[in-house]
């Protein structure tokens, strides 16, 4: 016992203040070290909440500074990116974030509100980060406005209309079914015999005048009559005949819903 007495006597001696002070910032460091603090990337999260913020705001320069585009362009694409849809406004939201040493991507979520009462646009948009120097930059191209741009392509919107719905009777029959018709136009200039021709089309379409005019025609044939484009359910003895017409009556077959 006298023994290890002394010996832990002597190991205090020699423990200066000095000496203690250099190991407890020895072992500090190292703690740093090995947990990657000391070298380990500033988050990229405020780069990214400050870009989406300036975006939505419409301060367009500020937002341009925090890219590694030009920022004269940049702040022009990003000024323009909803022009061509009337948006009459748009709200961005940060999503997840990725980093992995000097590079990281983020996601977000725009709304875009296209006006005329209808439900707004939305769209999850993604772009890259990397380090220069100490921050953060986006690494700018016209897909970090939206995934599908592309250099030179800007964001429209196209219209479209649905097929019309069939019109049904009270037991939901259709009231119109696809039936053949004819097709029928005149070319002056190729004409043979214009008043030939005439003739033949009254036949056919039982039409006369010049603004489209067309009278009932007489008797029975009232029946089968159905205005004026091209001798839908006439007989095909008169369908002959407009074919005759030559090169100064074309015409072509088609189905439509009569």
């Amino acid at each position: 016992m006298d023994t290890l007495a002394r010996l832990v006597s002597g190991f205090r001696a020699r423990l200066s203040p000095v000496r203690v002070i250099l190991a407890v910032l020895l072992l500090g460091f190292t703690t740093i070290l090995f947990t990657g603090g000391l070298w380990s990337s500033p988050s990229a999260e405020p780069t990214v909440q400050q870009f989406l913020l300036a975006w939505q705001q419409r301060s367009y320069a500020a937002a341009a500074a925090l890219t590694t585009g030009k920022p004269s362009v940049v702040t022009t694409e990003l000024a323009s990116a909803y022009s061509g849809l009337d948006a009459a406004a748009f709200y961005l939201n940060m999503g997840p974030i990725k980093q992995s040493g000097g590079t990281a991507t983020a996601r977000f979520t725009a709304s875009v509100d296209l006006g005329q009462d209808g439900a707004p646009w939305q769209y999850t948009g993604n772009f890259t980060l990397q380090r220069v120097g100490p921050s953060w930059k986006i690494v700018w191209s016209p897909s970090v406005i939206n995934p599908g741009l592309r250099p030179g392509q800007h964001l429209a919107v196209i219209s479209t209309t649905r097929p019309r719905m069939p019109i049904l009777d009270a037991e939901g029959r259709p009231l119109q079914v696809k039936s053949t018709a004819y097709v029928v136009g005149v070319v002056p200039g190729k004409l043979k015999n214009a008043t030939a021709t005439a003739d033949a089309l009254f036949q056919v379409t039982w039409c006369q005048g010049t603004h489209g005019d067309c009278p009932q025609p007489p008797g029975e044939a009232r029946l089968s009559h159905r205005g004026c484009r091209g001798g839908r359910d006439r007989p095909h003895r008169h369908r002959g005949k407009v074919a005759a017409g030559g090169p100064g009556v074309p015409h072509r077959r088609i189905r439509a819903n009569l």
